[in-house]
């Protein structure tokens, strides 16, 4: 089986074009296993040189995801390795508010080794869990505990798509991580992720589940587009 996203041994951008190739093998061999996602999450971290996890608690509970409105917060399915020279965490996240109420989302965390400027980057109208908002319960969060509620405009289109949130003095910053190509790859690639930063920490978010190894590919090319971009504050 081939489900090899970030060999400890190469380099992100080779390998993730290599999966790209082998995602349709991929797909066909872990059908099987569709009912038994905890099965495939063990085996794409042992593929990877990873460590796996069934239950626990993670490294960092900085970003917005860990201050979503509920009572009950499971962490699940818990990978940890290395991805482009930083400490990765990829895990499950359901969080329980009310009888029937149960925020989703896969995580993607990495150590970015510095202090972070405090950004956050989500597509408009992208399944909102509020009604009458057009931004993800995650990025209303992330404005109302970081009280971080400046628009950054990227530009052209993109404005009419997306929501760039960051501080005016690092507005400069903000826009040269989220460029015109990291901009062109989130649309291509990655439309459904919502990206923070958040202290040391670079999260990738996305909503819902995931059923086979191949569904995280448009988490790695994001983080491996970030990775190059992201400096820690002077």
């Amino acid at each position: 089986m081939s489900e090899n996203l970030a060999p400890q041994n190469e380099s992100p951008g080779k390998n993730l074009l290599k999966t790209e190739v082998q995602a349709s093998n991929a797909s066909r061999n872990i059908w099987s296993r569709f009912l038994h996602p905890r099965q495939w999450w063990e085996d794409f971290a042992m593929t990877n040189n990873y460590t796996y996890l069934k239950e626990g608690a993670v490294n960092s509970t900085s970003g917005a995801i860990f201050h979503l409105p509920g009572r009950d917060q499971k962490i699940s399915n818990i990978i940890t390795g290395t991805f482009g020279g930083h400490k990765l965490q990829l895990f499950y996240s359901q969080t329980f508010n009310g009888p029937n109420t149960v925020y989703k989302y896969v995580v993607l965390s990495l150590d970015m080794q510095g202090q972070l400027g405090t950004m956050l980057m989500a597509k408009k109208g992208f399944h909102p869990t509020v009604k009458g908002s057009q931004l993800d319960i995650i990025a209303l969060v992330f404005q109302d505990t970081t009280n971080v509620k400046n628009l950054v405009s990227l530009g052209g289109d993109s404005d009419r798509s997306y929501c760039l949130f960051a501080p005016p003095e690092i507005e400069n910053e903000a826009l040269a991580v989220f460029s015109s190509d990291t901009i062109a790859l989130i649309e291509s690639q990655s439309k459904d992720c919502i990206v923070e930063t958040a202290g040391n920490f670079l999260y990738i978010y996305l909503k819902g589940q995931v059923a086979k190894p191949v569904d995280l590919l448009p988490m790695f090319a994001l983080a491996n587009q970030l990775v190059t971009k992201l400096k820690p504050l002077a």
